[in-house]
Formats: structure tokens, sequence, C-alpha cells
């Protein structure tokens, strides 16, 4: 299943618009007007979920703190999910990551989407850039764009 029907599955099961895709072809969902998620397929029956998580310090202590403590905490959750915490090479700014396969039932990606959102905040916690948020659980608000 291509991450486009995916997706409109996805918004259908929950009365949304289906997203139409960008110029770039990715796909964009925001949940709760914070968390604004990009999707782009990886061929036919693969994809991939990315989101900003946080910035780094820009002094040279305070990131190096920040990249120790990140780091741990990355570590301490390996084996819980499929998501990888990434620092874009020249800047300050991470993102997280999620690659998965699409040809999966509606549930599973709502299920997939939930623990992606409730990791990303977890991250933004980490890092500094939000404050204590409760964990999400469907149905929750979303938006298109």
């Amino acid at each position: 299943m291509s991450i486009e029907r995916l997706l409109s599955i996805f918004a259908a099961r929950n009365g949304l618009t289906p997203p139409t895709a960008r110029s770039d072809g990715s796909y964009v969902l925001v949940f709760d007007g914070r968390y604004k998620l990009a999707f782009v397929a990886e061929g036919a029956s693969s994809a991939v979920v990315r989101s900003p998580a946080g910035e780094l310090p820009e002094d040279g202590v305070g990131r190096r703190e920040a990249l120790e403590r990140l780091l741990d905490a990355a570590t301490a959750r390996m084996s819980k999910g499929g998501e990888i915490l990434t620092v874009e090479e020249g800047e300050r700014r991470l993102f997280l990551y999620r690659r998965f396969v699409t040809d999966i039932q509606p549930h599973v990606f709502e299920a997939l989407l939930t623990s992606f959102v409730n990791s990303l905040a977890f991250w933004r916690r980490m890092a500094g850039k939000a404050g204590s948020q409760p964990v999400m659980q469907m149905p929750f608000q979303m938006m298109f764009r």
C-alpha cells in the first residue's frame, strides 16, 4: 500500500480531508497544532516520518552537555521503538525519524503515529523545547497542511 493510500484511509477513519502531496512529494500532518510530521515514500512499500525535535544550545559547553544527555537517553530507549534521533549536519537542529512499511492495517498505523508523537514529545522535553506534556491518546486534534 502506498503512503498516500495509508494516509487517505487514516483521514477517512478520523473524519478528515486526506492530505495532498507537497511539491517535494511529502505529506504533512500536524497534531495538536504543535507536532508537524512529514511523510515521504521510500519505494512502493515503505516510508519515513520525520519531525523537528528540538535545537541544541549555541555555546560549545552547553551543546556538549546536551548531546551527552541526549545520547544517554537514546541509548536507554533503543529497545523501545524504531525512532531515530538525529542532529542535522552543520546545524543545531534535532530531528526524529522512523522508517516503516506501508503495507499495514489502519489500526497499526494509528498506533505507530501515537507512538511516534509520544516519542517526539519526550525528545522535545529532553531537548528543553517543551514543558511536560501528557502522553497523547487517540483521538487527538490534528490538521492537514
